[in-house]
């Protein structure tokens, strides 16, 4: 378990190298978000109704908060890394070290993702106070955002062993994003 958290704590790190610029790309998220947080509290307010379709403003708050997380670490990423990993000949050093691939790779994964979804559920959290939201909703929504996240990530892994077979991954990564938002 400990060379799977070097593991995460050098993707960390190697996030952090350049601070400003991790620091602008998750302040312009931030700022994103409460845009559209204010953009659809304005609309609420002049409609003058406490529900559009049947949306209340929190439901609202809560769905854009939700969609920007799984937009974050539902990615595609683990499945192009194994493809490229075959095809550049690094994939025979990286299985003769005493780790588990799957959970190397779900380490590095984690590790590139963790600064973001971490300033997503701070940014959630603050919502959720000053909205008043029921907090066990929250808490069995972001149990299911796990458990999602855990099942995306096994799903990806096992596309990814198409890189066995295709020569270049790089066309998949279109065609998956598509199906992902279609699905979405």
């Amino acid at each position: 378990m400990n060379k799977y958290l070097r593991i995460l704590y050098s993707q960390i790190s190697s996030q952090l190298i350049y601070k400003f610029d991790t620091c602008v790309k998750l302040a312009l998220k931030v700022m994103q978000i409460l845009t559209t947080v204010f953009i659809w509290k304005a609309i609420y307010i002049s409609n003058e109704y406490n529900y559009i379709g049947e949306y209340s403003y929190n439901n609202m708050i809560m769905y854009i908060i939700l969609a920007n997380v799984a937009s974050v670490i539902f990615s595609f990423e683990p499945c192009f890394r194994l493809g490229t990993l075959i095809h550049s000949g690094k994939l025979t050093t990286l299985l003769l070290r005493p780790i588990h691939l799957l959970y190397e790779s779900f380490a590095r994964y984690m590790g590139s993702k963790i600064l973001e979804v971490t300033v997503y559920l701070i940014l959630a959290f603050f919502m959720i106070n000053a909205q008043g939201a029921d907090i066990l909703y929250v808490f069995f929504a972001l149990i299911f955002l796990l458990l999602a996240f855990l099942m995306f990530f096994m799903c990806v892994s096992v596309i990814s062993t198409i890189g066995f077979w295709i020569i270049q991954m790089w066309p998949l990564r279109s065609i998956l994003t598509a199906i992902y938002l279609l699905m979405g």
